[in-house]
C-alpha cells in the first residue's frame, strides 16, 4: 500500500441539474472547491493506493452549493471520497438539503471495468470515470410534494481525477468539460476540452449556430451559375485578344 501524496478530482455532479439550477440560480463553490470550465475541481485531502490489489482511497476536499430560490432550491455536496476495488467502486459524497445534513452518503457507483491501476510517472490519473446514481444519492434530490426526479442507475457526470504516490509528480491538467472519453482507464489526458463546443468550426457547424439551412440543390444550382459565369467571362477574353491581334 502506498500513500498518496497528492491528487486532484474534477466533477460536476450532474449536467441537467447543473444547467437547469444556473437557468435562474447559482452555484457557489468553496473549501478547497473551484470552477474549472463548466465542472469544479476539489482539491486533496488524503488516500492509499494498493496497485497489486487494485485498491484506492482518496479523499477530496470541497463544497459546490446550488441555490434556486425560486424553486426552494438550496443544497450543498461536499468532500467527494472514491472508493475503489476492482472493476467497481463507490463515490461518497456530504449532503446537506431541506431534510438536514448527512455525512459519507453513497452517492454514486463507479465503472471502473476498464481501468489499469498502475502508475505511470508516479501517478495514476483516470479520465471520464462512469457514474451513476445510487438509491441514496436520487432520493438527494427529493422535494416535499414529488420526491425526486432521479432514480438509482440514472447517470451523473463522471469524474475525472488523478493521485500521485510520488512526491515530485506533476498531476495531469484537465479541461473541464463532461465531454471526452467514458472509458475510465487510466490516461495523462484532459477530460475532453473542446468537445462539446457547437459548430466544431465547420461550415456546417456555423450554419447550424445561426439557424440557417440552404438546400442542397440550391447550393449546385449556384456552383453551376458560378462556373457557367467563369466559363463565359474566360470565352469573352479570348475573343478581345484575337480581335486585338
Amino acid at each position: 500500500t502506498q500513500k498518496v501524496l497528492n491528487g486532484k478530482l474534477t466533477w460536476g455532479v450532474k449536467e441537467s441539474f447543473r444547467r437547469y439550477v444556473l437557468g435562474a440560480g447559482s452555484i457557489t463553490p468553496a473549501g478547497g472547491a473551484a470552477k474549472n470550465g463548466d465542472l469544479f475541481d476539489f482539491a486533496f485531502g488524503k488516500g492509499e493506493l494498493d496497485v497489486k490489489k487494485q485498491k484506492l482511497n482518496a479523499s477530496f476536499e470541497g463544497n459546490l452549493r446550488f441555490q434556486y430560490a425560486a424553486h426552494g432550491i438550496d443544497m450543498t455536496f461536499a468532500n467527494p471520497r472514491v472508493d475503489a476495488t476492482g472493476k467497481s467502486g463507490t463515490l461518497y459524497v456530504d449532503v446537506k438539503n431541506a431534510a438536514g445534513s448527512r455525512t459519507g452518503v453513497a452517492f454514486a457507483t463507479l465503472d471502473l471495468s476498464k481501468t489499469d491501476y498502475r502508475t505511470k510517472n508516479g501517478v495514476l490519473a483516470l479520465n471520464s470515470v462512469p457514474a451513476a446514481f445510487t438509491a441514496d444519492g436520487a432520493a438527494a434530490f427529493a422535494n416535499d410534494t414529488t420526491g425526486s426526479r432521479y432514480k438509482a442507475g440514472d447517470p451523473i457526470d463522471p469524474l475525472t481525477f488523478s493521485v500521485a504516490v510520488d512526491k515530485d509528480a506533476t498531476l495531469p491538467s484537465t479541461g473541464g468539460s463532461t465531454g471526452g472519453s467514458t472509458n475510465g482507464g487510466a490516461t495523462g489526458g484532459s477530460t475532453g476540452g473542446t468537445g462539446g463546443t457547437a459548430g466544431g468550426g465547420s461550415v456546417g457547424g456555423n450554419l447550424a449556430d445561426t439557424g440557417a439551412e440552404i438546400p442542397a440543390g440550391a447550393l449546385l444550382t449556384t456552383s453551376g451559375v458560378v462556373i457557367a459565369a467563369g466559363a463565359g467571362a474566360v470565352f469573352l477574353a479570348r475573343r478581345r485578344r484575337t480581335a486585338q491581334v
